[in-house]
């Protein structure tokens, strides 16, 4: 049989690349358990990078056990990267969406289908759209111990999933089904977790919904478009412009 001699191209994801540049340097000794990292700033320079790739490379080493925060103290080696668990859980960590990137397409493309659903959309969607907004309010009002992040997540995947069916457009449903899915990805729940006053954040997605379904009922396709950006760009802020 014939050797194999190419292996399959692909476009890295610019946290993986920054991942693999701090790897490759604890590999080559450069940097020791215990040694620091420059600060976020730095980091972003030295890479040439903006931050919020910068941020989900070091939430993604701090989940793999590689990195320490401490606060303002800064962040820290904490372990080789040499292990098999290690290189097996970032493999399957590298195939999660950016949530950087998911965040930066659903601006763009659920914008659109809000200000497009307030147009077309029927009595019956909209009632459909009222349901999933309220069944998330009820669980938010009960607010205890045993809501959990899981639970919101999947609220608001519906609550984005229904405003794209009420398009009536198959491929528009699809995109976003694609693009919500990054939500339950271990990167994203790390640093929404990270970012989050969990009980205050809880309470403005459930206003900002409140405020896209109350454009889609009036049939204000500008102002669904605009409630739907806020509610992104403010999903955005929290996680990246800490």
């Amino acid at each position: 049989m014939r050797r194999k001699l190419f292996t399959k191209v692909y476009t890295q994801k610019i946290y993986v690349q920054i991942i693999h540049q701090i790897e490759d340097l604890i590999e080559r000794g450069v940097l020791k358990q215990g040694d620091k990292l420059p600060s976020e700033p730095e980091l972003a320079k030295q890479l040439g990078t903006s931050r919020p790739p910068l941020r989900e490379a070091l939430s993604a080493l701090e989940m793999l056990g590689i990195i320490e925060r401490r606060g303002r103290k800064g962040n820290f080696i904490k372990a080789s990267t040499d292990s098999i668990s290690y290189k097996r859980q970032l493999r399957e960590l590298s195939k999660d969406v950016s949530p950087y990137e998911a965040l930066e397409a659903r601006k763009i493309v659920e914008t659109e289908i809000a200000r497009i659903a307030a147009k077309v959309a029927t009595k019956k969607d909209i009632e459909i759209i009222r349901k999933v907004f309220q069944k998330m309010k009820e669980k938010v009002e009960k607010f205890d111990s045993s809501l959990t992040f899981q639970e919101i997540v999947e609220h608001d995947i519906q609550f984005h999933l229904s405003i794209a069916e009420a398009t009536h457009n198959g491929v528009l449903v699809e995109t976003v089904r694609y693009m919500v899915a990054g939500l339950k990805g271990k990167l994203w729940i790390k640093m929404k977790m990270q970012a989050s006053n969990f009980r205050r954040r809880v309470q403005e997605i459930l206003l900002e919904h409140e405020k896209i379904l109350n454009a889609l009922i009036e049939k204000d396709g500008e102002m669904a478009r605009r409630k739907m950006y806020e509610h992104l760009e403010a999903a955005e802020k929290e996680m990246f412009d800490r």
